[in-house]
């Protein structure tokens, strides 16, 4: 150079680079000829319970046009899972990285689940055994049904309350599971009835014991309320926990009743065990008919209808001679006076009575009311002597009253009183209408002393006798001395001879006749309609008699059809809505289900329900035709099939298994694979009562064995040439279908995935290759080497001095080196008009920054640099006395030497003044370090650019030198 420095003051920024792999440029370089398809697969168990998802492949391989094989990454279309697909091959297709062939994938989804219906379980009682549902209901993506076994976790019902237990049900690539609550629940007791029974002299005892303890007996229990003597008679459950128990006979009495499970009472009832209440005879009957006859008011002259009472369980009837007078008591008054004569007739429960009239006038209808009141005191009379009641008449808006001059023994009203003395009396007939009042006297009317003073004692017993209506207690008569009461009762089971009160589920009505006698005298009087209302548990009672005596046929084929009491709503629960819906329709399935129905009854707020527990819905007349096809269209049988068939019938059926090569697979689904692949055909049979079923699924692959598919995927690896890489390779995740794990025995130089790493030398290395199926494990080895790295030294040192010079500024011609560990170094300036591609500095006009390229070893590092002039006392002589000061530093470091001492000042010479360097440092402090002004290197193998850079007083930026440091010898 001109200058002569070897000096070159330089600070190199080394750009970053990546290797390019020749494996991977290869294959980019060179065209796509052929795309080989991935293997066709069979995918089971759908998108929501499959065990394994189905895995799209993440490359291909394709055959280049130079011969090779190489792997490229592929994006597939979608594969569908809609039902219209179930069954048949799907073609895939995927863009192929790199090129515009595409790939085609072979998918077919078989049927699979996509709802399963969860398993419900009965409530059991204590240490009861539990009966686990066995098959878990499944519906088919196709909308089919079927049943898959159930598996479940250990149920124990050593305690109560509630447990959580697991289940699962499996088939091919599919598990379904969940979990389930068992409550084992203590003793319940419901729907107790009591009856009671045997012509009312034995109680029996209904209803239902749920979930009793395993071992505990139970009890009807009596306890005589009056003596506190018990009974209890023992009883054994029917197979839904329904009893009925019947005591003994029982004296009449009242009892406390229950029913006792173990140490569990059930609420205590009364029951009362009465006398045998006897119907009336038909003389007590003829009396009742009798004293109804009498009070029944016929006046004469008859002007009103006649007022005919109104008895529960007695009807009558008018025998009349004449249409004035209807069969019912209507009197019709015509134009003309007519004299009538009738029997009123009384019948009850096939008794008759008659009373008649004759001689009754029933009046013109044109008569003036003045004239019909004279009419009627005209023709109207009192018998002398009086010995009944008089009847007043009864005309429409005409008032009759009766005036008695003695109150105490004929009434106003006409009510006659005798006494033990004769009396007379003088009557007047009064009536009145608006402003017209007549009269008609009957003076001095003889009312004779009663024959027997008895009548009237026995008269006024009744006159003070008092039964109120409605009738909630028992009728209890008043005795009279010396005289006999007795009751006689329209209806006997409600109100008994001896006053006994039975309420019944609804109101009642009853008429009574009490008859007093005394020494041949009797007297009776009518208590006619007394209300006797229902009990108060009546509704209760009502709904649980019509509950008691409901029925469901068991098995049911049949929707229900309910009616419940009057004036009561009815609901159905079922344990399974889909078999027994709420207004109780029956849907009859595939196979026989056993369900409870709850049915509730309400009134008047009060609701009673009653459990039916275990009603079978048997199954469809041919269920078992839909069930064995539905079975065999759910089933699927793996393509390729590797494992042995585990197909479970439904319950109740036979299978068989029939193959085309039955070394291949037998007669019980067991499968043997060999060396190669095979191809069979299968049928399936399935056979319950005398029907059978049968479905072939062909062309089933058999593919060759673990071992053999192993060594096949590793016989198929080719990693071409990987002698003296120079970049990373390929290595295939899959062969033959399996995936393929690589590892190797120098990562420091090649990765376990290809990536390799620099070296300065040459490196031999192991790659292996690991393929596993089912439990078969075999590796396969490939050599290769890794060619040295000679750009690597170089990289290394320009990047170091980047990072701790930056700009390299220089002020002299640099020294760049030609080598570098035995290899050439090109060097290229940015700016040939300010410094040449040698170094040597050729302008100082400006000080714009640019490049300095290096390259060696296929590296490229690029340095930035600027020109800078020294301060205007500095002349350029004094540039040649600065590189004689750093020459003999320079030639020492370049020759080898270990330590040299760098100098402190510059300048002196002419009349220029010394100029002091006030500090040194290294780009490199780890191979070249400065302690002040003294230099020390510790060589390595390699050889070493490396800066020196110091401040220059009287120079702006820091100087630098650019030395070469050669390997340690």
């Amino acid at each position: 150079m001109k200058k002569g420095f070897a000096v070159v003051i330089s600070l190199f920024l080394v750009l970053s680079y990546a290797l390019t792999p020749l494996g991977a440029s290869a294959s980019s370089w060179t065209s796509v000829k052929t795309v080989h398809p991935p293997k066709s697969v069979t995918h089971y168990g759908g998108v929501k319970y499959a065990k394994k998802k189905l895995i799209y492949p993440k490359t291909v391989t394709v055959k280049l046009s130079n011969g090779q094989y190489a792997h490229r990454s592929v994006k597939w279309s979608k594969v569908s899972f809609d039902k219209k697909k179930l069954g048949y091959k799907q073609k895939i297709t995927g863009d192929v990285s790199g090129t515009s062939k595409h790939a085609y994938w072979y998918v077919t989804v078989k049927n699979y689940p996509v709802k399963f219906t969860a398993p419900k379980l009965l409530t059991v009682g204590k240490n009861q055994s539990v009966s686990l549902p066995k098959q878990l209901s499944v519906t088919l993506a196709d909308g089919k049904r079927t049943a898959y076994p159930l598996k479940w976790s250990k149920a124990s019902t050593a305690s109560l309350g509630q447990k959580k237990l697991t289940y699962s049900a499996s088939a091919t690539n599919v598990v379904l599971s969940g979990s389930a609550k068992l409550t084992v629940s203590d003793v319940i007791q419901s729907g107790q009835k009591y009856a009671v029974v045997a012509d009312g002299k034995k109680i029996q005892a209904t209803g239902k014991i749920l979930y009793p303890a395993k071992g505990i007996n139970h009890y009807l229990v009596i306890v005589n309320k009056s003596t506190g003597k018990s009974m209890k008679v023992h009883f054994k459950l029917g197979k839904n926990g329904s009893y009925s128990v019947m005591s003994g006979e029982l004296a009449p009495g009242s009892y406390s009743v229950y029913i006792l499970s173990g140490s569990k009472k059930s609420k205590a009832v009364t029951i009362t065990i009465k006398k045998t209440v006897t119907e009336p005879t038909d003389e007590q009957k003829r009396q009742l008919l009798k004293e109804l006859l009498l009070v029944i008011q016929v006046s004469n002259p008859l002007l009103s209808d006649i007022n005919l009472p109104k008895v529960d369980g007695v009807s009558f009837e008018i025998d009349s001679n004449n249409s004035a007078v209807s069969s019912k008591g209507i009197v019709t008054r015509g134009t003309n006076d007519q004299v009538v004569s009738f029997t009123i007739n009384a019948m009850f429960d096939g008794v008759k009575e008659g009373r008649s009239f004759s001689n009754i006038l029933v009046p013109r209808q044109s008569l003036s009311d003045e004239s019909l009141i004279d009419f009627t005191l005209q023709n109207f009379s009192i018998t002398n002597p009086l010995t009944i009641d008089i009847i007043l008449p009864t005309v429409d808006g005409i008032s009759f009253s009766l005036v008695s001059s003695n109150e105490a023994v004929v009434s106003s009203k006409g009510m006659v009183k005798r006494g033990l003395e004769d009396q007379r009396v003088d009557l007047t007939l009064r009536a009145v209408k608006g402003n017209i009042v007549k009269t008609k006297s009957f003076p001095n009317i003889l009312v004779p002393k009663v024959t027997d003073a008895n009548e009237l004692i026995l008269q006024d017993y009744l006159d003070k006798l008092d039964i109120k209506s409605p009738v909630l207690k028992n009728i209890i008569l008043p005795p009279l001395s010396g005289a006999t009461v007795s009751l006689t009762s329209l209806k006997p089971s409600i109100i008994s001879e001896t006053g006994l009160v039975t309420r019944g589920l609804t109101d009642q009505t009853v008429s009574l006749v009490v008859t007093v006698s005394k020494d041949g005298v009797s007297k009776s009087r009518d208590f006619w309609n007394l209300v006797v209302p229902k009990r108060d548990d009546a509704t209760d009672m009502l709904l649980q008699d019509y509950l008691d005596g409901l029925s469901i046929n068991n098995p049911l084929t049949k929707d229900l059809a309910l009616t419940p009491p009057d004036g009561a709503t009815l609901s159905i629960s079922a344990s399974d809505s889909a078999v027994v819906s709420s207004v109780g329709k029956v849907t009859r399935g595939l196979t026989d289900k056993t369900v409870s129905i709850t049915i509730s009854v309400s009134k008047d707020g009060v609701t009673k329900s009653r459990v039916f527990s275990n009603i079978k819905i048997p199954k469809l007349d041919n269920a078992t035709d839909m069930l064995l096809q539905d079975y065999l269209d759910g089933l699927s049988i793996d393509n390729p099939l590797t494992k042995d068939l585990a197909l479970t019938p439904p319950d109740g059926a036979t299978l068989s298994i029939l193959s085309s090569d039955s070394t291949v697979v037998s007669s019980v689904g067991k499968v043997t694979r060999g060396l190669t692949d095979k191809t069979v055909s299968i049928t399936i049979s399935v056979s319950k009562d005398g029907v059978t079923k049968s479905r072939v699924f062909s062309n089933i692959k058999i593919p060759l064995s673990e071992s053999a598919e192993v060594d096949a995927a590793l016989n198929a690896i080719n990693l071409s040439n990987l002698l003296n890489l120079t970049g990373n390779i390929t290595l295939p995740a899959i062969s033959n279908g399996i995936s393929v794990q690589w590892s190797s025995n120098k990562p420091d130089v090649i990765s376990n995935t290809g990536v390799v790493k620099g070296s300065l030398a040459l490196q031999t290395f192991v790659l292996t290759a690991t393929v596993s199926k089912n439990g078969v494990t075999k590796t396969k080895d490939f050599n290769g080497s890794v060619a040295a790295d000679l750009g690597l030294p170089f990289k290394e040192d320009l990047t170091k001095i980047k990072s701790a010079v930056g700009t390299l500024h220089l002020i002299s011609d640099l020294n760049l080196p030609s080598t570098l560990n035995g290899s050439t170094i090109t060097w290229t300036s940015g700016n040939t008009s300010l410094l040449g591609n040698n170094g040597e500095i050729l302008s100082r006009n400006q000080s714009t920054p640019f490049t300095l390229t290096a390259q060696t070893a296929g590296t490229t590092e690029t340095l930035n640099v600027s020109i800078q002039n020294p301060s205007g006392d500095l002349l350029s002589n004094l540039l040649n006395v600065l590189g004689n000061v750093l020459n003999p530093v320079v030639t020492s470091l370049t020759g080898g030497q270990t330590s040299a001492t760098l100098p402190k000042e510059y300048g002196g010479l002419l009349f220029l003044g010394k100029k002091d360097i006030t500090e040194w440092a290294s780009s490199h402090p780890d191979l070249v370090t400065i302690q002040g002004y003294n230099v020390t290197v510790k060589p390595d193998d390699r050889e070493h650019l490396v800066v020196l850079y110091a401040k220059y007083e009287g120079i702006t930026n820091p100087v630098p030198v650019l030395v070469k440091i050669p390997a340690k010898k």
